[in-house]
């Protein structure tokens, strides 16, 4: 069993007016509403998620990264995998974002950005590299990624 979340997201008990827990022996509480009716677990991965990101309409789609490079799109609706990203970096991603229109998909490692078409196959469309300094000659480092909120 799993311990409760704050009680301000917890679900309260209609008829009762309280939170439907059971005590544990560690005097914890187990919330089982909580946990059968929001908790969703993904399938499981081998290594620890790093990023994560959710589609702006609606919020259908929740892309997932971990630190090898692998970025997983799951639909919120069924917790499904929908699709996975090809080619991408073998390294820890940055950032992940879908552009408001979900025509996009960015995911930002340290030295390059990394644009898909948001619909599957989720084709790599462009990559880009990490601005040069005109000063001293050295390579930048993306640290996040952005849409306008009116662009595409």
């Amino acid at each position: 069993r799993r311990r409760a979340p704050p009680s301000a997201v917890m679900p309260l008990h209609a008829a009762e007016g309280k939170a439907n827990c059971d005590a544990e022996p560690d005097g914890s509480e187990f919330h089982h509403d909580f946990y059968f009716g929001y908790n969703r677990r993904l399938s499981c991965f081998s290594h620890a998620v790093s990023s994560l990101a959710f589609s702006a309409k609606g919020g259908r789609l929740l892309l997932s990264a971990t630190g090898t490079g692998d970025v997983k799109l799951w639909d919120t609706g069924s917790w499904a995998e929908a699709g996975k990203l090809k080619h991408c970096m073998r390294e820890h991603p940055r950032a992940l974002i879908v552009s408001p229109g979900q025509s996009w998909l960015v995911v930002a490692y340290s030295l390059f950005l990394q644009v898909f078409n948001c619909t599957s196959p989720y084709k790599l469309e462009q990559s880009i590299p990490a601005p040069v300094d005109e000063l001293t000659k050295g390579t930048s480092e993306w640290i996040c990624v952005a849409f306008s909120p009116l662009s595409d």
